[in-house]
């Protein structure tokens, strides 16, 4: 495995859209099952998910995996590129994708909704402005 083949991959795992998320969740999977096509990659799965932040908020939204994926592409692109890489080329683009699985996650839906539309409203709008608070932490600390 090449430093450009991992690189290449890490950005398509770890970029700012629906796709990209999608391909993090089934790659996640393929590590779970021990599959050599995501081993040979010898990434770091660890996490400490949103860094003592609540993952779970009100109204049943969760940024679990939205922080598990942040921390993937932070914790691959440190090691591989090195930390002042990274911050130059990669940290913004991982942060924007953070934000908008973050948003994501706001947007669920319930099929077992118990809330009034009304108060689903007030969840998703504290959902958001959370979001935006732990975007503006990765930003600032991160």
């Amino acid at each position: 495995m090449t430093k450009a083949q991992k690189i290449k991959k890490l950005a398509s795992l770890s970029g700012n859209s629906g796709a990209s998320r999608d391909r993090w969740h089934a790659a996640l999977t393929q590590h779970l099952q021990g599959k050599a096509a995501i081993k040979k990659y010898r990434f770091d799965w660890g996490t400490d998910y949103c860094s003592g932040a609540p993952e779970k908020i009100a109204g049943g939204y969760n940024f679990t995996f939205s922080c598990y994926r942040h921390d993937f592409g932070y914790r691959n692109y440190k090691k591989t590129v090195g930390k002042k890489a990274f911050k130059k080329s990669h940290k913004a683009r991982i942060d924007k994708a953070f934000y908008t699985d973050m948003k994501s996650a706001c947007g669920a839906k319930f099929w077992a909704d118990p809330y009034t539309p009304s108060q689903r409203k007030k969840l998703k709008a504290a959902c958001l402005k959370t979001a935006k608070k732990y975007y503006e932490a990765v930003v600032a600390v991160g």
